[in-house]
């Protein structure tokens, strides 16, 4: 059993590089799609983006889309990405990763050879909470996909670790290419969060679980190593996390080697900033600067299980980053003791 991994790249070459080692490692023998955005950052301190083709599994796509939020979506890209390995590559099932996603534990490729796909069913309600319902429900795009094969009811998943046997993705992506225009950006949502979960309704039989932890499902402020030390001991819970954050504080110890990493550490740390602005704006009460344990999600343990949590996102796109660093310290470590 192959598997094909699809990756959008805007930037950091060193950081995919270390990614791509990563998957090879814990994915053996698996294959490494990469989509280079027109949006793409050349830097030269990041190292060349043209040398990762030069690592053993790793096939660049020769077409290059406009990604980030001008376009609200990555659908475009993976479906790109997979259309290039349909007609290039020998595998059996094609996995969605984001640039700043890693493994960290082995496993993954038993489990999604029980399953035609993985990817959360969360039925999606015009009322429900998630941010993106009302642009979901006004979609015309999506209207006419579910309509082409008389689909009823929407659902959501995260993108990160979901995936497809090769044939049903080839289905799928039949009917999103008739119908999705990602130049039209007058509806920016995710749309693969809803695109590929809706439709494998209708060509699956079997279904697991993405395999990547998400903070941003979570809902917790950044990934520690803590985290990792959970997915590997088989310990991941709402009870786990909230343990290790109920006195969190955020990192600070971020090396800064270039102009270019302090600028994302000022951004990143500049978004958080207003977020904390605003909810405490919205509270009228500055306890919004401290992170709230009862505000992880409630769906950890229901999703995220041993048997299906093989890797964690985000892990920032900064080479020194300390968790980062840790986990590639783990797999070296872990590499060592095989031999």
């Amino acid at each position: 059993m192959k598997i094909c991994i699809s990756i959008p790249v805007h930037e950091r070459p060193d950081v995919i590089r270390d990614q791509i080692l990563n998957f090879r490692f814990y994915l053996p023998n698996c294959i490494i799609v990469l989509h280079k955005s027109r949006n793409f950052i050349e830097t030269v301190s990041h190292g060349s983006f043209d040398d990762l083709a030069k690592i053993e599994g790793v096939f660049v796509n020769p077409v290059s889309l406009p990604t980030w939020s001008r376009w609200g979506s990555f659908a475009h890209v993976h479906n790109s990405n997979f259309e290039f390995a349909h007609k290039n590559l020998d595998f059996d099932y094609f996995c969605l990763h984001a640039s700043n996603d890693m493994f960290v534990k082995a496993g993954a490729k038993d489990y999604i050879a029980r399953f035609d796909c993985g990817n959360h069913n969360a039925l999606l309600e015009k009322d429900s909470g998630w941010a993106l319902a009302e642009k979901i429900f006004a979609d015309p795009d999506l209207k006419k996909i579910m309509e082409s094969v008389n689909l009823q009811d929407i659902c959501g998943s995260q993108v990160e670790g979901m995936f497809f046997r090769r044939e049903i993705f080839a289905e799928m992506i039949k009917i999103i290419e008739r119908f999705y225009d990602f130049s039209n950006v007058d509806l920016n949502y995710e749309r693969a969060e809803v695109y590929y979960p809706t439709l494998a309704r209708k060509f699956a039989t079997s279904f697991g679980m993405p395999y990547v932890f998400s903070s941003v499902v979570a809902n917790i402020p950044e990934n520690l190593f803590e985290v990792v030390e959970l997915i590997r001991g088989d310990k991941l819970s709402k009870a786990a996390l909230a343990s290790i954050y109920r006195n969190y504080r955020p990192r600070l110890n971020v090396k800064i080697s270039s102009f270019a990493d302090l600028k994302t550490f000022a951004i990143k740390k500049g978004k958080e900033l207003v977020k904390a602005l605003i909810k405490c704006g919205k509270a009228r009460n500055l306890s919004g600067f401290r992170f709230d344990i009862e505000s992880i999600s409630q769906s950890i343990d229901s999703i995220y299980k041993p048997e299906n949590t093989f890797a964690i996102k985000r892990v920032d796109r900064v080479f020194d980053d300390p968790l980062r660093t840790k986990i590639r310290e783990m797999m070296e470590t872990e590499q060592e003791s095989r031999l």
